[in-house]
């Protein structure tokens, strides 16, 4: 009877072991990997992703950035210069929330969000483009982390 349990024991160790180190596998290929980025003197990354519930119950992605101005001049630090598509290559609509929108001082560091309209599928590219539209960064969600 002992040794049934003990190799009753040891399998089901093994079991959850494996079980475990497919799911970390698993976990590690599907996170998401934002990288900080330099855009018009600003170095700036993708802190979290999330969905909120926008006014009619749509699904709201929520893109939560962070930047810091590296250089002597104030610099524009807008969600209006936030660009999302999916994976169809349709742009998302911007969602009318309490956006970022700062006027950044040399050195210094601001947090904010922009909001998109979510449709499509993903991967969805996050781009920081300039006033002439220009991409300066660019990121991939692969996925989202959750509601806020």
């Amino acid at each position: 009877m002992k040794k049934s349990i003990a190799i009753f024991s040891i399998l089901l160790s093994l079991i959850m072991m494996a079980a475990c180190a497919n799911s970390a596998a698993h976990m590690d290929k599907e996170k998401n990997a934002f990288s900080v980025q330099k855009a018009n003197g600003i170095a700036m990354n993708i802190k979290k992703v999330s969905v909120v519930k926008g006014e009619k119950s749509q699904d709201v992605l929520k893109v939560t950035i962070t930047g810091e101005n590296q250089t002597a001049e104030e610099k524009d630090f807008d969600a209006m210069l936030v660009k999302a598509v999916n994976k169809q290559g349709k742009a998302l609509k911007m969602y009318p929330a309490n956006s970022l929108g700062l006027l950044l001082k040399s050195d210094q560091k601001a947090t904010g969000d922009a909001y998109f309209e979510l449709t499509g599928d993903l991967p969805i590219k996050i781009t920081y483009q300039n006033e002439s539209g220009q991409n300066l960064a660019s990121w991939s969600i692969k996925n989202i982390d959750g509601s806020d």
